[in-house]
């Protein structure tokens, strides 16, 4: 996915993250990995911050985590996986039946 923030975008794999990357976010964030992933999820400034920390960080720019400052508005997440098309029908087209089409009733 991209993550654009105050207009730099960066590539981020949401299923990628070293235990080194993981032990200081926590130091810096005083959270676990997993309540920060849940965190991000609703919002939380704090946890935004470690992102855009860990963002800064793989990108070569090491700032400290109590220095992190951006707009928080600016974030814009970007799926990189377009929406899946909607399941065409198998086999072939088959028309759909008419009152016309139908058999006269036959009187008994």
């Amino acid at each position: 996915m991209k993550i654009t923030v105050d207009g730099q975008v960066f590539d981020y794999d949401a299923g990628r993250l070293l235990n080194t990357e993981a032990i200081a976010l926590q130091r810096v964030m005083g959270m676990p990995v997993a309540d920060w992933t849940k965190a991000m999820q609703k919002g939380d400034a704090l946890a935004l911050t470690g992102l855009v920390w860990l963002l800064w960080r793989r990108a070569g720019r090491e700032v400290p985590f109590d220095d992190v400052e951006f707009d928080l508005g600016s974030i814009e997440v970007e799926d990189d996986e377009p929406a899946p098309e909607p399941e065409k029908p198998k086999g072939p087209a088959r028309k759909a039946a008419t009152p016309t089409d139908a058999e006269p009733a036959t009187a008994t």
